[in-house]
């Protein structure tokens, strides 16, 4: 939810050290270490229960690649994990809304327990993964989103040019603290703007949630930037691939750039590909810093 925010000392360490964006590096580069596994579920649990299950798509394509290099794949195998995923989305989904419906209430299991098995009630299972298929693919697509984007493009320039969301350049931390510093609030960024100009056909409170509109959204709504939308994304994927080859080369680096291009930019997340950027700098920042401890070296 982007309605709420809290100002905070651990928030703010929160922002500072991003923990979740460091692990997914860490599993990039570290993957073989003895502790690995300890923090992977730590790290699931802790996802898990602030009701985030996207973390099973970074399982997913690292352990995919890791096993594609080592000859692993099969058709059965393949066969066998897709058929697992779309049994079990179900449930991961579920459990997602009953941890998101918690959110800033006190944890009561008892009560999240009932939610859960009230998702279930009444309800086919075989009908649940069909509307998990769906909902997959609604959320992999971009076609539709893109297509609204070019329809609305003249409302999003009006809008654009009274200030009512912030330009491209200006998605991430760096935009955030800039507003803060010179205007003292926070500008809506694109994603969570459109959500108030397109019609879905329910009703919400513009912030509650954010839609991907696809990498080339921009180019329907600033045209006239297009040459400098072209020449910042490729300042920004240059960035990322120079802050990894500077923490180290590793057959799981070359995976953790691909996915971060793919996952951050293709449906345009900037603001999260951007705070993806700093989280290297300060993997590589504590880096540098733990070289310096003899034991560590």
């Amino acid at each position: 939810n982007n309605n709420f925010t809290v100002d905070t000392l651990f928030s703010l360490l929160w922002v500072i050290v991003p923990a979740d964006t460091l692990f997914v590096i860490y599993y990039a580069f570290h993957r073989n270490d003895k502790f690995f596994k300890v923090n992977l579920i730590i790290w699931m649990v802790s996802n898990l229960v602030r009701g985030w299950v996207g973390i099973f798509l970074f399982v997913i394509f690292f352990e995919w690649c890791r096993i594609h290099r080592h000859g692993g794949i099969r058709f059965f195998k393949l066969i066998s994990v897709g058929a697992l995923v779309l049994t079990v989305y179900p449930i991961l989904s579920a459990l997602k809304w009953v941890m998101r419906s918690s959110a800033g209430k006190d944890i009561d299991f008892t009560d999240k327990i009932d939610k859960f098995n009230g998702n279930f009630s009444n309800i086919n299972y075989s009908d649940l993964i069909v509307f998990g298929v769906e909902h997959i693919i609604s959320r992999l697509q971009l076609t539709s989103v893109l297509i609204e984007v070019i329809n609305l493009k003249d409302n999003l320039q009006f809008h654009l040019a009274q200030g009512h969301f912030v330009p491209f350049w200006m998605e991430g931390l760096h935009g955030i603290f800039i507003e803060r510093l010179f205007f003292g609030e926070k500008t809506k960024n694109i994603s969570v703007a459109f959500t108030e100009y397109a019609s879905f056909g329910w009703v919400f409170e513009v912030g509650d949630w954010n839609i991907n509109v696809g990498l080339p959204a921009w180019f329907f709504i600033t045209p006239y930037l297009s040459l400098l939308y072209v020449v910042y994304i490729i300042f920004l994927c240059f960035l990322s691939f120079f802050l990894v080859k500077l923490i180290g080369e590793t057959k799981g680096s070359k995976d953790l750039i691909w996915f971060s291009w793919f996952v951050y930019l293709v449906p345009l997340w900037l603001g999260t590909f951007v705070a993806f950027i700093y989280a290297l700098f300060v993997f590589l920042v504590i880096k540098i810093l733990l070289s310096y401890i003899p034991n560590l070296k």
